[in-house]
């Protein structure tokens, strides 16, 4: 009998802990999709979205000051290696930058450019994974489950 409680313990744990790591990235509902490709035929697949309630994230400038950035955009991103992540918009003078909230991952895009970079191994900087440009994009999802070309 304890063998079992100690069993069902162990499946709810590891149940709760799934459900907590990637609730992110259930509850998304794309506005828009894209697809992006690399010189070398590899894709990154990005769903754009807005919430109702803006997210807050921070922005830490050259000199160090740190501010907060309120933001309502977010994308779920699946790359080439088939890792999946939401980030959400952050501050960026140059084009439109999306952040996770553990700073793990960096998504930019710039017209029909992108580049995912992800935090390096010692922690000081990003590496990039990913540059490429769109090949298609897709509007919102329809009611059946399938995606209308744009």
């Amino acid at each position: 009998m304890h063998s079992a409680i100690s069993r069902l313990a162990a499946f709810a744990a590891l149940s709760a802990a799934l459900v907590l790591s990637g609730c992110a990235t259930w509850f998304f509902t794309p506005d828009r999709s894209a697809r992006y490709v690399d010189e070398d035929g590899v894709f990154l697949y990005v769903d754009f979205a807005s919430d109702k309630t803006p997210h807050v994230t921070k922005f830490i400038t050259p000199a160090g000051l740190e501010m907060e950035y309120k933001s309502p955009l977010k994308v779920r991103v699946t790359a080439p290696s088939g890792e999946r992540f939401v980030a959400y918009e952050n501050m960026c003078p140059t084009g439109t930058l999306y952040v996770t909230d553990d700073g793990q991952w960096e998504f930019f895009c710039q017209g029909s450019y992108c580049i995912l970079a992800e935090r390096s191994e010692d922690g000081d900087g990003y590496e990039q994974r990913f540059e490429g440009v769109v090949c298609a994009k897709l509007k919102a999802p329809r009611e059946d489950g399938g995606r209308r070309r744009r």
